[in-house]
């Protein structure tokens, strides 16, 4: 839906965006590894490059940026990224893009933007 706002009538949207990708077992977020646009790459917490293939997943809604076996192999933070799993998978909507410009626009919309509206 957020996407179609944008990338259709380019709307720009003011509307809350949930986040699901907080986890509880104590490894990193999805939130804790940063999208570099010009790039088209992920950065995990140890500062390594993630890239993707170009590959849809999902049915066609995804893209997945992997680490190296070689970066992720020696890392200090290996039981905190996923400690059964060789490397580090984290995947990204094609409409990521749309979420993206929503938080850019207004970062800390939420509770205090509505009860500013009520008075």
């Amino acid at each position: 839906m957020l996407g179609w706002l944008v990338y259709g009538p380019g709307i720009e949207p003011h509307i809350s965006v949930f986040c699901e990708s907080a986890r509880t077992d104590g490894t990193f977020p999805r939130a804790d590894f940063t999208y570099d646009q010009p790039g088209d790459v992920y950065r995990c917490p140890a500062g390594q490059v993630l890239t993707t293939t170009g590959t849809l997943v999902n049915h066609g809604a995804a893209l997945l940026y992997r680490a190296s076996k070689f970066d992720c192999a020696p890392c200090p933070l290996k039981a905190r990224r996923l400690p059964n799993e060789p490397v580090r998978k984290v995947p990204r909507s094609i409409y990521e893009g749309a979420r993206d410009m929503r938080h850019h626009i207004a970062p800390f919309f939420g509770r205090q933007n509505l009860a500013a509206r009520a008075q």
